[in-house]
């Protein structure tokens, strides 16, 4: 059986002691859950009184003694005087009362307590207007404004009770035991106040006087009264009658007897007991019966009183006053007479024994089936026990008036129709709905039960009027609630109006903790009288219930303040689907500003905390907070994101100033905190729990379901509001929906605050984002209008603005309100709320002007004109500023704002009475701003503002101003609110619509908007409090909000929450840890173990802090703190090895408490499964591990410097989880490696040699369990993983360090070599990097080399690394140290037999082989840094090539040439490439030495296979050229020898493709080398129109490119006179190339012939001397013209076509030659005409050749040259060397002319022969000094000749000779 809760237990002590206890507590107590329903006879017959009572019944026969005196007096008596207070006492307690307002308008009794008790004996007067819709009334009623009840007007008479009476109520009566139970907190019981019904229920008729004689009663009675008596239940009414008709009352009272003695007859006759004379069945008359009971009650008498109440009790309970629908009395229901009599006898003075009795009768009148009790009946029966309640003066008579008021209240919304799954909800909350009554107990076992209860089960209620039942007395208790508190009541918690106000809170808190469903129904409909429509019945009560709330949330009284916190909780859990706007009302305007403000007491802040509290833990409600107001733009604030930061900063603030400090406080403080921090505790839990929901059981969990937690029992309406939301609006919660409304609100929120810091900014963001929907005036005055959160300052200021655009958003502002039948005062209040106006007279006055026009246009008869309106609200407002601005110290008069406004309206006064109304009305109430006012309590400076403040508690009177503030502002959004759903009618708004949370997506934004005040809110208790529990809350907080995280991935909010926590463990610093840091540290431990998945980069903090552990837990076994360094802290330079930190002092060392918790088995298994729990991590997770565990161990290394005992456990655990994770799949550890592999390059390469010897050995030891491991082929995981070993290597310069990585490798290899595969290519670099090391080093690496090509060498070709171990030969022959490079590029040249000696793969091609060695050749070709060197891999590249070549493919041929031989001449195309020459000089030498001969080499090479090579002859003329085009003139000769020698030694190999590419590289070359840059315009311009050192560039290449096309010039020149090359050319090929040199000759000719040019360039420093390319033009020439003769000349048969070309090519060159050279000046130009001498005689020579050949082919040319010829005779003085071709042309020209005789010529020419030859020998031989001249053709001459004009030529020959080979 469940345990009683302790007030059912003091009910049950007290109800022992009084019958009529007893009974209220059955009625009070169903049966506890999982406890058997008792028997009513179990319940009673205990007591003695009722045992006997029951024997009577039991036994028929028994006699009947004075049982109404007993039970009704002395029974009673039984309750013992000691509990009433002494008389005294009362009197004082009245007279400290102060005296209430009341709701009623008869006069009160003179006493105190007929004061307190008169406005609850009132009639309910009021008016059916007030139910529902017109609820203005009541929310404009300040707490200085009675709420009065007005009389309802008549209306016709209706029909009392519908027809369609429901089923629930026509069996017994429907009364839920659970509903009608007191509660078991004391404090939760219930009281009401009175609102009447209207016109449903008819005017009484007073009561007649005591000395009037009753009429004859009429017998009217119903079937169920008729059968309410048996003879044995009639015993008490006899016994009651017989009693009062005893009795001395009845003596003195004729009428009482009178009607005693008829009643009496009655039912004695009636009842069989009593003979009956006439024999006619006697029918009992209710009215009868009841008539001297109700006299006797109007007695007074104590006695008479209490038999009589008891009596009416028990007839209700027996339902003999029950009347049929069709015989109750149109005029006076019996009931409502019945609850009439028994409310008169209510006083203030009464016994209270009668006030038990007034409430068992009350009571049982409620509770009754057959008893019509409604409205103004039931309102009065509330009232009356309400009454009685108050004026109870011990705790006994207290708790049964309060548990009868919560019986009834409970019963009349329990009666509630229901259908549908509300009424399955209700029958689920209340179970076994039957009200224990009297009646029913005494029928249980009388014969007559099973026809009473057949004919007791007629409907008498309709739906609607138990509606209206719960409305009203709903509305009643809520009024109540209002009613302001004098400062008396405030301080006195006894007094009356306390404990009225208090009574009525918790009556409305039973309500709506018992029934939310009902209240919420959605078919339980509220039909109004007034306007006829119909609405839910939350929806009718919610304004009620909103003021009272916010009325007593305000309230500066401890009790009070709870109570309307735990409403607004059952409010906000229960209602918040159907109060979205209200609840934000009240949590932005009054909940959260408590929270907020310094004023407020700490005790209120923890009772509020307590209510949030609730809300926190509840997910559903939680979530759902967020989504409707943060993620709602309608909401202004955002509720879930502002309610977080308010508690977190409770949890961090510290008492207002001006508190006291005394204990009391201090621990209200502390509290307050700790409630704090829980409540973020909560909300983080909710959050997971939100999670859980729907990741742990999303089969289970529904949309309708909700969490909540076991220790919240009152938290479950929040399912019940999830399950009421329509499943419609269940499926609008779309997360990204949400998260696009969140967004657009911030971006609301952020143009709003900048419209109140800077209007017109505001404005531009508002329209930019569309928040304005256009540029208008209209459009931005609608959204200032009604837009919330906007200041009314800024509005003001952007209105009052002088420009155009804000004088028409300011008319159309004004234009939006509506002053039509408006007084001006109200009109100017409402005018003046809209935003606060200016302080500048001219922007007043644009408003004034606008308001006057406006209202002027909505009350056109009010004044004259728009101008009275103007003058006199202008008038008003200094009225205003007069009467209320404490600076003013002369008020204005009445008569002084008559005066004032004289003439004012159109030259007419204004009514006096007018304008008096006005000023009282502006003196009483000032114009003032509601919303931003701020109440402050006045104080004044100096001593005087000392003795003022004397005795005032300062922060209460600020709490109260500002509270009153609060509640102001509160009451006018209320109102706001609902005058728009009045305008919207039953349509909801888009504001208004609720959405119920069913995705896990939204903690993700809520943690977002809020993870900055959990952190801050859980970070401060856990720094300041050394509190177990609150350490452990926030423990527990931080791992729950870890938990979110990491599931939704938000990197930041992790980073800063293990952050904070892991520096929370003070690793760093023992001196301070204490417990609560150790906790710490397993909640980090904790967290590491079950979100290791997803801490991703956190993981950092946490191994740091596991490091440090491990560094505590050493110094706790008795290390010296000094030897262990710090993380973080880096030892200076001047650090010995002996410490790493012996320089600094001593660390702190914690205190042995802490010292033993932190060296805990439990803490250190936590923290070695932190290492040993990573095989079950995710690859993202164990990656991110090892990340910051090789990050942690870096940091531990680079702490320790240079000590001899480094801190290596980090790096020890990389070892441990490498071993532990060695097995997960190859990607997983591919990555991990990756970062493993880095981290090892750094330890490896540490300077300290203690670090790197560890590394080495731990790299050691995992490669041999790595190489446990088989590794398939074409894989290279081995590769990867020794990959370590050679940057070590390479990069630490320890010998020693790098002698034991050899050492290492040889172990593996002489122990593993079977087992490595990939690993080969690691361990040949790792010997190929050690060959540029030391000589000690190299040759034990070059050692381990050999030992591997002799030993291992199948091995190697198995694993295919035998280019890896070429190239590794190869870094040996490039070596430095001769004992070591020489001996490697052997070794090199004699793989070549061992390797194909060797068995290779099948896919293995031995090219691939030889590829490696000839690549490696050629490394050590061009890369070594030895000469001989050099030349011994050349020599054996090229001998390998010449001798094995015959067998290469022709594919493998161009891999040869494109990756080896062509590679060797990189540099001559790429000028990038010369940057692997440290110096000019190294590379001058190799370019002179192993590149030349290279290149003569490649040649040789390719004459000797150049049938296989043919192919490729077009790279090696590409690379001639780009050889030939070198700046250096050695290279250019060297390239044009080779050319020269490539084309002789094969032009008989050669076919027509092979000439085509080489005269293509030849025209390539020409091109490449045409000057054509000396024509650019901005050369040789004077101005500076290009840099100087641009132009000297320019100049350079433009000399070079001449020089080198001279050089062309000369090798195609001595091309062509070689015989046998002539001969090979194909003469398309040869003419291609004449073309080329014709290009030159034109290209020189051109240049030569502008002399302004040359001119311009020898003026801008192109050379010392005038520039020219004679030798080029003429040299070109001469070629050319040696060329067309000899093809001429050329009797082959495939030259006679090409003849004629040639004869064409050639007359129009020699003439031009001629015609170029006649002009010349013997004086001036004699050094042009040495040089084109030879030229001409050539042509002259060519000439006569062609005249002798053919005479009559060119007899047409003979006059084109005859006449040049004979102009040259004038040049034979100073061109002797013409005399001889002119004379033979001149021969031939008159031969083929017919002019001469060619017999008598040669005659004459013979004979002349011989007279000279007789001539020379007579004569002696004469002796000359003279040196014989050079000849003009000779190309040295031709290029002194040159130097004399230009020396820069000069300087090029110069060097061009000094260059040339021999």
């Amino acid at each position: 059986m469940a345990a009683a809760s302790p007030g059912m237990i003091k009910q049950e002590t007290l109800a022992q002691s009084d019958p009529a206890l007893t009974l209220v507590f059955m009625f009070s107590h169903p049966p506890r859950p999982g406890q058997p329903r008792r028997d009513a006879t179990n319940n009673l017959t205990n007591h003695p009184f009722i045992r006997e009572r029951w024997q009577r019944r039991m036994a028929p026969d028994a006699p009947v003694g004075d049982l109404p005196t007993e039970n009704g007096v002395s029974a009673v008596d039984t309750t013992k005087h000691e509990l009433h207070a002494p008389d005294s006492q009362v009197e004082d307690m009245n007279r400290s009362e102060p005296k209430e307002g009341s709701l009623t308008e008869p006069a009160t009794p003179a006493s105190p307590e007929g004061e307190r008790s008169h406005e609850l004996n009132s009639p309910d007067t009021s008016n059916d207007s007030e139910e529902n819709h017109d609820t203005n009334s009541v929310i404009d009623k300040t707490d200085h404004e009675p709420i009065l009840e007005e009389a309802p007007a008549p209306e016709a008479p209706q029909e009392q009770e519908p027809a369609n009476i429901t089923p629930e109520l026509t069996s017994t009566p429907a009364t839920d035991p659970s509903m009608v139970s007191v509660p078991q907190e004391k404090e939760s019981l219930p009281a009401s106040e009175p609102v009447p019904e209207a016109a449903s229920v008819a005017e009484k008729p007073p009561t007649p006087p005591p000395e009037q004689t009753p009429a004859t009663p009429t017998m009217q009675h119903s079937k169920l009264s008729a059968n309410s008596l048996s003879r044995g239940g009639a015993v008490f009414v006899i016994s009651a009658l017989e009693a009062i008709s005893t009795s001395k009352e009845a003596r003195r009272n004729k009428t009482l007897k009178e009607a005693t003695a008829i009643a009496l007859d009655m039912v004695r006759r009636a009842t069989g007991t009593e003979s009956n004379t006439t024999g006619q069945p006697t029918v009992l008359d209710p009215r009868v019966v009841f008539e001297p009971l109700r006299l006797a009650c109007e007695s007074k008498n104590v006695a008479l009183l209490t038999t009589s109440l008891d009596c009416i009790a028990k007839l209700v309970s027996y339902a003999f006053f029950a009347e049929d629908h069709a015989q109750a009395h149109a005029d006076s229901p019996l009931a409502d007479l019945v609850v009439e009599t028994v409310c008169n006898c209510f006083d203030d003075q009464m016994d209270e024994r009668v006030s038990v009795q007034i409430v068992k009768a009350l009571l049982a009148c409620v509770l009754s089936a057959g008893l019509r009790v409604h409205q103004t009946s039931l309102l009065r029966s509330v009232r009356t026990v309400y009454n009685v309640f108050l004026i109870s003066r011990t705790p006994v008579h207290q708790g049964i008036s309060q548990g009868a008021l919560d019986q009834m209240v409970s019963y009349v919304f329990q009666r509630m129709p229901l259908d549908g799954a509300a009424a399955e909800a209700a029958s689920d909350t209340h179970a076994n709905a039957e009200p224990m009554t009297l009646q029913m107990l005494e029928s249980r076992h009388s014969l007559e039960a099973g026809e009473r209860e057949d004919t007791a089960g007629e409907p008498i209620d309709a739906p609607d009027m138990l509606v209206k039942d719960a409305f009203l007395v709903l509305r009643a208790l809520c009024k109540l609630t209002m009613k302001p508190l004098s400062t008396e009541s405030e301080r006195d918690i006894k007094s009356y109006s306390m404990r009225s106000k208090l009574l009525a809170l918790r009556t409305v808190k039973h309500v709506l903790q018992n029934h939310m469903s009902v209240i919420t129904a959605a078919n339980v409909r509220f039909h109004s009288t007034a306007s006829g429509g119909a609405s839910t019945f939350v929806q009718a009560v919610k304004q009620y219930l909103c003021l009272c709330i916010s009325r007593n949330a305000v309230s500066s009284v401890l009790p009070v303040f709870e109570e309307s916190c735990d409403i607004f909780w059952l409010v906000l859990s229960g209602m918040r689907n159907k109060m979205k706007k209200e609840i934000e009302v009240l949590m932005n305007e009054i909940y959260l500003p408590i929270l907020e403000m310094r004023s407020s007491p700490m005790a209120q802040k923890t009772v509020l905390l307590n209510t949030l509290q609730r809300l926190c833990r509840d997910p559903q409600a939680l979530v759902e907070v967020y989504l409707n107001y943060d993620c709602d733009r309608t909401a202004l604030e955002n509720l879930y994101e502002r309610l977080m930061n308010v508690i977190s900063r409770l949890t961090q603030t510290l008492p207002a100033e001006g508190q006291p400090s005394s204990d009391e406080q201090q621990s209200l403080d502390v509290r307050l905190k700790r409630r704090s921090l829980e409540c973020l505790c909560s909300v983080l839990r909710s959050l997971v729990a939100w999670m859980g929901r729907f990741v742990e059981e999303p089969s289970v969990a529904s949309q309708d379901e909700a969490v909540v937690p076991e220790e919240d029992r009152d938290m479950a309406p929040s399912a019940a509001v999830a399950a009421s939301v329509p499943s419609s609006q269940a499926l609008d919660d779309d997360p990204g929906q949400f998260e696009s409304a969140k967004q657009r609100k911030t971006v609301l929120l952020e143009a709003i605050r900048t419209f109140n810091f800077k209007p017109k900014r505001g404005i531009q963001q508002l329209i930019a984002h569309g928040f304005v929907r256009a540029n208008d005036p209209l459009a931005v005055a609608r959204f200032l209008f009604f837009a919330d959160g906007l200041s009314k300052r800024s509005i003001g200021e952007y209105l009052g603005e002088g420009d155009a655009e804000n004088i028409a958003t300011m008319h159309a502002f004004v234009d939006l309100m509506d002053f039509r039948d408006m007084p001006l005062t109200t009109a100017l209040r409402r005018f003046l709320q809209a935003f606060r106006l200016p302080g500048e007279a001219q922007k007043i006055d644009r408003f004034m002007l606008k308001f006057a026009e406006r209202y002027t246009e909505g009350n056109e008869t009010t004044f004259a004109n728009a101008d009275t309106a103007y003058k006199l609200a202008y008038s008003v407002i200094m009225l205003n500023t007069d009467a209320h601005n404490p600076q003013v110290k002369h008020r204005m008069t009445l008569q002084d704002f008559i005066k004032n406004n004289a003439g004012l309206d159109d030259d007419r006064d204004l009514p006096e009475e007018y304008l008096t109304a006005i000023y009282d009305e502006i003196q009483k109430n000032e114009i003032k701003l509601i919303g931003e006012e701020a109440p402050s309590v006045p104080t004044s400076s100096g001593l005087a503002g000392v003795i003022a403040t004397v005795g005032r508690d300062l922060q209460h009177e600020a709490y109260v101003l500002q509270t009153q503030g609060m509640a102001n502002r509160t009451e006018v959004l209320f109102r706001t609110m609902l005058h728009a759903q009045q305008q919207t009618g039953v349509q909801r708004t888009l504001s208004d619509r609720y959405f119920s949370a069913s995705h896990i997506e939204h903690v993700k934004p809520m943690f977002e908007v809020a993870w900055m005040s959990f952190l801050a809110g859980m970070s401060a208790p856990l720094q300041d409090s050394n509190d177990a529990e609150i350490i452990h809350m926030a423990l527990d907080g931080f791992k729950n909000a870890i938990k979110i995280v990491c599931f939704f991935g938000l990197e930041l909010e992790r980073n800063a929450f293990i952050t904070t926590l892991a520096k929370f463990t003070f690793l760093n610093n023992f001196g301070e840890m204490k417990s609560k840091n150790v906790e710490t540290i397993e909640a980090l431990l904790d967290i590491a173990h079950t979100e290791g998945n997803f801490l991703s980069s956190s993981w950092r903090e946490i191994l740091t802090c596991v490091s440090q552990l491990e560094r505590l837990q050493l110094i706790s076994g008795g290390v010296d703190a000094r030897t262990l360094p710090e993380l973080g802290r880096r030892p200076s330079g001047s650090v010995s090895r002996t410490g790493a930190n012996s320089v600094r002092t001593a660390t702190h060392r914690p205190n042995e408490d802490v010292m033993q918790a932190g060296a805990s088995s439990e803490i250190t298994v936590s923290a070695d499964r932190v290492f040993s729990a990573t095989p079950q991590l995710s690859g993202e997770a164990i990656v991110d591990f090892v990340q910051s565990l090789c990050d942690v161990s870096w940091e531990e290394i680079q702490s320790s410097g240079m000590s001899e005992n480094p801190r290596l456990f980090s790096l020890q655990k990389v070892v441990e989880i490498s071993y532990y994770n060695m097995g997960r799949i190859r990607m997983e550890w591919s990555r991990l490696w990756t970062i493993l592999g880095e981290h090892f390059n750094q330890v490896c390469c540490h300077p300290n040699p203690a670090v790197n010897a560890f590394g080495l050995d731990s790299l050691r030891q995992l490669a041999s369990q790595f190489f446990e491991k088989e590794e398939l082929l074409h894989f290279t995981f081995q590769k990867d993983f020794l990959k370590p070993f050679e940057y070590t290597m390479r990069r630490n310069r320890d010998v020693n360090a790098r002698e034991m990585v050899l050492q290492c490798l040889e172990q593996m290899v002489q122990t593993r070599a079977e087992r490595i595969r990939s690993g080969w290519t690691t361990i040949l670099g790792v010997l190929g990097v050690a060959a540029g090391t030391n000589e000690r080093i190299a040759l034990y690496a070059f050692e381990l080399v050999r030992r591997i090509q002799q030993q291992y060498l199948q091995a190697v070709l198995a694993n295919r690394s035998f280019s890896e171990l070429c190239v590794c030969i190869a870094q040996f022959g490039k070596a430095a140290n001769q004992r070591v490079s020489l001996p490697a590029t052997e070794l090199l040249r004699a793989l070549v037999p061992t390797a194909h000696g060797a068995a290779v793969p099948e896919d293995a091609l031995p090219s691939s082989l030889w590829l490696a060695m000839l690549f490696s050749l050629y490394d050590i070709l061009m890369t070594g840094d030895d000469l001989e060197v050099r030349r011994v891999a050349l020599d054996s590249l090229f001998s390998i090539l010449t001798e094995q070549g015959a067998s290469f493919s022709m594919a493998f041929w161009d891999e040869i040439c494109h990756d080896v031989l062509f590679p060797i001449f990189n540099v001559l195309r790429n000028r990038s490439d010369v940057t692997r020459f440290t110096t000019q000089e190294d590379m001058s030498v190799w370019l002179s030495t192993t590149m030349i001969q290279a290149l003569r080499q490649l040649v040789i090479l390719w004459t000797h296979f150049f049938d296989i090579l043919k192919p490729r002859l077009s790279g090696l003329l590409a690379l001639l050229c780009a050889c030939i085009c070198q700046e250096n003139d050695t290279l250019a000769r060297i390239g044009t020898s080779c050319l020269q020698a490539l084309i002789v030694k094969n032009m008989t190999r050669m076919d027509d493709e092979c000439w085509q590419q080489v005269i293509d590289a030849f025209l390539r070359l020409f091109r490449a080398t045409t000057a054509s840059q000396v024509f650019d315009p901005s050369l040789s311009s004077p101005e500076d129109v290009m840099p100087a050192q641009e132009r000297r560039q320019a100049f350079k290449q433009i000399i070079v490119k001449c020089v080198l096309q001279l050089l062309l010039i000369e090798t195609s020149n001595e091309l062509l006179r070689n015989t046998e090359v002539y001969e090979a050319v194909p003469v398309p090929q040869l003419l291609r190339l004449t073309a080329a040199l014709e290009d030159s000759y034109r290209f020189s000719r051109r240049f030569n012939a502008d002399r302004s040019l040359r001119t311009a360039l020898w003026k801008v420093g192109f050379m010392k001397q005038l520039p020219n390319l004679l030798k080029q033009e003429s040299t070109s020439a001469s070629t050319l013209v040696y060329v067309y003769l000899r093809m001429h000349n050329d009797h082959r048969p495939s030259f006679a076509t090409y003849r004629r070309e040639v004869s064409d090519r050639y007359l129009p060159l020699a003439e031009e030659i001629v015609s170029v050279y006649l002009p010349l000046d013997n004086e001036t130009q004699a050094r042009n005409i040495a040089a084109w001498t030879p030229v001409v005689a050539q042509v002259l020579q060519g000439l006569a050749a062609m005249y002798e050949i053919d005479p009559s082919g060119h007899v047409n040319a003979t006059p084109t040259f005859f006449m040049l010829v004979i102009e040259l005779l004038d040049k034979i003085t100073l061109a002797p060397a013409l005399a001889a071709p002119l004379k033979r042309y001149l021969g031939a020209v008159g031969t083929a002319h017919g002019l001469i005789d060619s017999e008598a010529a040669a005659a004459r020419a013979y004979a002349r022969e011989q007279a000279r030859a007789e001539m020379l020998q007579a004569a002696p031989t004469p002796r000359s000094s003279t040196p014989t001249p050079s000849q003009a053709d000779q190309s040295q001459a031709d290029l002194r000749h040159m130097s004399l004009v230009n020396p820069s030529f000069d300087a090029l020959s110069t060097t061009a000779g000094a260059g040339a080979p021999s």
